[in-house]
């Protein structure tokens, strides 16, 4: 194996790798009301950010979050951003 091959390996992350520090990509929130959202989320360590309600979009802050998830709402219930 030559060096370039070698050390062109350790740029690429493995595929399947998951960072269980980031919130999932696709909360499992959706068609829970914005209450039990928000109690499963802080059960889970995160925190949720509605950006957008009844169809109107919401300003939110630049700064990064880690543990933030944003999310939308209609009628009450979280639907898919």
């Amino acid at each position: 194996m030559s060096v370039e091959a070698d050390q062109g390996s350790r740029l690429i992350p493995e595929q399947n790798q998951v960072d269980e520090q980031s919130p999932p990509k696709k909360p499992p929130y959706i068609g829970h009301t914005l209450d039990e959202a928000r109690k499963l989320a802080a059960q889970q360590g995160y925190a949720l950010r509605v950006m957008r309600m009844d169809g109107e979009n919401l300003l939110g802050t630049t700064e990064v979050v880690p543990n933030r998830i944003d999310i939308a709402v209609e009628n009450g219930i979280i639907v898919p951003r």
